[in-house]
C-alpha cells in the first residue's frame, strides 16, 4: 500500500475558511498561494507514483484549547489538496478518485497539518 505525507508547521491561512468573507481578491492570492505550497511540498515528498484511487486523511494540531469546527477546516484545506493534485500525486480529487476524506483533531500542540494520502486498491 503506498502513502504520501505532506506536512505543513501551520494551518491553512484563515481567509480561505469558509467563514471569512474577504474581498475575492484577497482570496484568490490566499488560494494561488497555499496551491503553490502544497505543490512544492508534495513534490518534495518524493512520491513518484500517480494515486488512480486513494484517501485522505488531515490531521491538525491546535495550538491552544479553543473550540473550531472540522468542516471548516476540512473547507480550507481544498486548495492544498487542488495542489496536490496539480503536483501530480493524485490523479484528480473528485469521489471517482477520493472515496473518503477525513478529519482528525490530534490535540493540542504545536500548530500544524499533515496530509495523508493513502492509495486504495
Amino acid at each position: 500500500m503506498n502513502q504520501v505525507i505532506i506536512q505543513f508547521d501551520h494551518w491553512p491561512d484563515r481567509i480561505l475558511f469558509p467563514n471569512a468573507r474577504p474581498h475575492h481578491m484577497a482570496k484568490a492570492a490566499s488560494v494561488r498561494i497555499a496551491k503553490e505550497e502544497a505543490f512544492w511540498e508534495a513534490r518534495s515528498a518524493g512520491s513518484t507514483h500517480q494515486f488512480q484511487r486513494a484517501t485522505i486523511l488531515i490531521l491538525i494540531t491546535a495550538k491552544d484549547n479553543r473550540k473550531r469546527d472540522l468542516d471548516g477546516f476540512l473547507s480550507a484545506c481544498k486548495s492544498w489538496i487542488d495542489g496536490i493534485v496539480e503536483a501530480g500525486v493524485l490523479q484528480d480529487d473528485n469521489y471517482f478518485c477520493v472515496n473518503q476524506m477525513m478529519i482528525r483533531f490530534e490535540g493540542v500542540g504545536t500548530e500544524s497539518t499533515t496530509i495523508q494520502i493513502t492509495e486504495v486498491a
